[in-house]
Order: C-alpha cells, then sequence, then structure tokens
C-alpha cells in the first residue's frame, strides 16, 4: 500500500492519523483543481508543511514528494518548486530560491522584471487571508453566475482575490517596464502575458461592482458606459491571449482531434474538449459548469463574451423598463445556448497573432491609468482619516460601521449576509488598514482609502462605504427611500 497526502499545502493529515501508522506515504498537493487560470500558490505554508514532513521521517514513512494535478498547463513555479524540493536535502529560503528560479528561467532579464518576481511572491504567491483549499483564484469573467455569489446568494470566497490589486499592480509595471531591457524569451513572454491577464481579471471585479452599483441606483446612462468598458475589456483580454500559444483555445481543441481516426471520432473529441473546459455535463444547468474553466484566446471573446454580452443586455433593459431583473431565467437561456454551442463545429486559431509585448504595453498604458482611479492609489492616508462613521450599502439594507481612536470597530448588524465584525479590532498598516474579524472563516479584512471619504474593502465584502458625513451632505435621493432588487435578482 501506498497513501498519497493530496492537500499539504492547506490541511495536512498526517499529524491527525499517527503518521499513517506503518503504512508509506507520499507528502503532495492538488494545488490546481479543474487546472483553472490564475497566479496562485501558498509557497511559505507548503515550504512549512514539508519541512515539518521531513523532519518528523524518523518516525514516520514518508518516501516521497509529489503532485496530483488536475492540469500541467498552470502554475509552472509551483510545479517546479514542489519537484525541486525533492532533490534538496535541506529546504532553502524561498526568496533565496526563487531568484535562482528566475535566473533558470529567463535568460539575461533587468532589475526590474527582479523587483516585479519578487512582488509576485508577495501578493499572488502568498495566502495572507488564510482561506485554506480554494485553489486558483475563480475568474470572475468565466463564473457562471456572474456575480460574487453562489447558487444559496453568499459570498463565495472563491471569487474573492487573496492580495490587493493596487499591490499586484506593481509586480505588472515592474515586468512591463523591464520587458524591453531584458533578453527576449518565451517563458518571459509567457509570463508578463499571464500576469496581464492577471491584472485585467481582477480588474473585471470592480467594473462589475460599478455595474451593480449603477444598476442599483437607477443610474441607466452610468449604467450603459460601465457594460460597454466591462465588454471591451473581455474583447482586450482576448487578443492578449491570443499572443501566446500556452492560451490558444484553438490549439487545445486541434490537439484533441488529432487522436480521432475517424469524422465520428473527430467530432466526438472536438464536443468533449469544449464541454471539459466549459459546462462540464450534458445539461443546460450543470452542477460543475465551469470547474475547469479557461481564460484562453478565442474561448473567452467568443463563448464567455457572448455569455456575458446576453446577461448585461437583459439587464440594462430591466434598468431601463424598471422592470424585475429575471435572473434565473437569464441563467437558463445562457445554459441552453451552451448546450448548442458544443455542438458546433467553429474554429479556432491554432497559431500565435499579434506580438506579446506591443499587446501587453497596449494594455498597460489603457488600463493603468483606469486602474489606478478605481483602486484609490494615489491618495496616501494617515491612520487619523478612517476614525468616525461610516456607512456601508450591502444587500438593500445601510450598515453603519464606526472606527475607534481606540483600534475597535463596532457594526450595527451581525446578518449572515455580512462579514461578522463582532468584538473586531483594525491597525494601519502603510497604506493600509487591517480589521482582525470575529469570523473564523474570513479572519482578515484590508481596506484601503481611495480618498477621505471613500473606504474600499478589498477581501471579503469587495465594494466600498462613504463617510457618514460626507453622505449625509449628498444632494442625490437617500439609499432608503429607493425601491432595490435583491441579490438573487441581480447578483
Amino acid at each position: 500500500s501506498l497513501i498519497i497526502e493530496l492537500v499539504c499545502d492547506c490541511d495536512p493529515t498526517w499529524k491527525a492519523t499517527n503518521n499513517f501508522d506503518t503504512t508509506p506515504w507520499i507528502v503532495g498537493i492538488i494545488h490546481d483543481f479543474g487546472g483553472r487560470p490564475g497566479s496562485y500558490g501558498d509557497v511559505e505554508t507548503i515550504a512549512r508543511n514539508l519541512e515539518e514532513a521531513r523532519k518528523a521521517r524518523a518516525i514516520n514513512m514518508l518516501v516521497g514528494i509529489g503532485t496530483t494535478m488536475e492540469a500541467i498547463e498552470q502554475h509552472p513555479l509551483m510545479q517546479d518548486y514542489i519537484y525541486d524540493m525533492a532533490w534538496e536535502k535541506d529546504l532553502p529560503d524561498i526568496h533565496a530560491w526563487s531568484i535562482k528560479y528566475i535566473q533558470s528561467r529567463y535568460k539575461k532579464f533587468s532589475e526590474s522584471i527582479s523587483l516585479g518576481w519578487s512582488k509576485l511572491l508577495m501578493t499572488a504567491y502568498k495566502h495572507p487571508t488564510s482561506i485554506p483549499g480554494n485553489g486558483a483564484l475563480s475568474s470572475f469573467l468565466t463564473s457562471k453566475h456572474f456575480s460574487f455569489y453562489d447558487s444559496t446568494g453568499t459570498i463565495n470566497p472563491k471569487t474573492i482575490p487573496t492580495y490587493l490589486l493596487p499591490d499586484l499592480l506593481s509586480a505588472w509595471k515592474h515586468y512591463v517596464e523591464g520587458y524591453s531591457t531584458s533578453e527576449k524569451c518565451s517563458t518571459l513572454d509567457y509570463d508578463i502575458v499571464n500576469i496581464t491577464r492577471q491584472v485585467l481579471s481582477d480588474f473585471s471585479r470592480w467594473i462589475y461592482c460599478d455595474i451593480r452599483k449603477c444598476y442599483k441606483t437607477g443610474n441607466v446612462d452610468r449604467l450603459g458606459e460601465t457594460i460597454e468598458q466591462f465588454k471591451e475589456l473581455i474583447k482586450d483580454l482576448d487578443k492578449l491571449l491570443s499572443t501566446k500559444e500556452e492560451f490558444l483555445f484553438g490549439k487545445w481543441l486541434s490537439s484533441s482531434m488529432k487522436w480521432a481516426t475517424t469524422p465520428s471520432e473527430k467530432r466526438q473529441f472536438l464536443w468533449a474538449s469544449k464541454v471539459l473546459v466549459t459546462i462540464w455535463e450534458d445539461v443546460a444547468l450543470p452542477r460543475l459548469n465551469d470547474y475547469a474553466h479557461k481564460e484562453w484566446g478565442g474561448l473567452l471573446g467568443k463563448y464567455h463574451y457572448e455569455r456575458w454580452n446576453y446577461y448585461l443586455a437583459e439587464l440594462y433593459k430591466s434598468a431601463v423598463r424598471k422592470e424585475k431583473f429575471r435572473y434565473e431565467n437569464v441563467l437558463r437561456i445562457i445554459g441552453e445556448w451552451a448546450l448548442v454551442w458544443v455542438d458546433t463545429e467553429e474554429t479556432f486559431d491554432e497559431k500565435e497573432k499579434w506580438d506579446v509585448y506591443e499587446n501587453a504595453l497596449s494594455i498597460y498604458k489603457k488600463y493603468l491609468p483606469l486602474i489606478t482611479r478605481y483602486c484609490g492609489t494615489d491618495f496616501k492616508p494617515v491612520e487619523k482619516d478612517i476614525i468616525g462613521t461610516w456607512e456601508y450599502y450591502h444587500n438593500d439594507k445601510i450598515y453603519t460601521l464606526v472606527f475607534g481612536d481606540d483600534k475597535t470597530l463596532k457594526v450595527n448588524t451581525q446578518e449572515k449576509t455580512m462579514i461578522n465584525f463582532g468584538a473586531s479590532r483594525w491597525k494601519f498598516s502603510e497604506t493600509q488598514f487591517i480589521i482582525q474579524c470575529a469570523d473564523k472563516a474570513y479572519p482578515v479584512e484590508v481596506i484601503t482609502l481611495r480618498d477621505q471619504k471613500t473606504m474600499q474593502f478589498h477581501y471579503n465584502l469587495f465594494d466600498s462605504a462613504v463617510k457618514k458625513q460626507i453622505l449625509d451632505q449628498l444632494a442625490s435621493v437617500s439609499y432608503t427611500h429607493l425601491t432595490l432588487p435583491t441579490n438573487r435578482e441581480v447578483q
């Protein structure tokens, strides 16, 4: 017998099972559930758990290190790290190892690329929220619910980043600005596409927050503009992904069909390849819909764009007509359309188009100012800026948050849809405010200030609050006078 420890990165079971008694076992990870895209990896926790398992080797039957990936197209850093450790007598310092890693991964690279890599280790490849076992962040652009919420209407932690977008933005800037003075190579091209993909994918959540707010407040003109901005982002990202073969949907399909020996097999393999990365099951509303979703050139620009286009068009029409948004009906129609789409024989590009850096630089110039404005990264707060009463609008209610000068936080509700801030405390760290929450499932919330009147939540709530004295001065109609849909009507 041989036992494979599947989840040493988040929930190692060897400690609770008497080291599996006398049964030989392998320490490893799954890591990439569904082979989903995303710059993700809890490197420090994996290193710590590997070290603990090795030190206990004298009293257990640990015989090796391994992985049980559900795909091998993503996360080269994590896979290289795990297998490299199998040959190391003593686990090296993560940062020292990572420098050697990029020296072997790239050819000649600039100092800016090195700084960008260090930033990646502190953001995407770190796990500050301590929500274990989620795998890579689920892409919002491929969300089966078109929302931050799951089928019960509560926030799905798999849609919430475990790092701040402004921090990832810093890594992106270093990569884009350092590319031109580095020696061109395929791995550097892959990484700059992947980082840019992650930035735009994360930023799409911010734009969608604006869409929700515009819908709920009846701002139809702004709603239309924001919807077009969201759709344009999908098209821009699809073009970028088409510059590298690793991100081409057409290459995935053609690779599968090459195994076919008859026209019938070819059609079957084409259908299966499309189903695997989309609906997963042959039903209109499958439980595992988008489980193995991909952000790939062609797939994003056609399949996922069409889904969003219909969803947002229906949302906009309901706002214009002041009618109830029939969320469940829209999902059903999209599900039925997807069943037909996977059966079509539409062709997709198999070869790279356009230049990697030219497209990455174009996106950088276009979106950097916009992301900076959304995230408020230009404002440098001081500790006293957060002290006072703030009002947060969520689920058709207004919540009052009082930040005291004694570092306490009081909230007027403990509802299920609101993170449990009871008995919470806050602290100031450089430009961020960190809340230690009482909720064990979501122990940390991070806040930044866009300015002195607007607070931005980053992890669990992913929305903003307004300082009360500013809110009271607004000339617009009070939130409490609006008739608003529930989260089940507009997610």
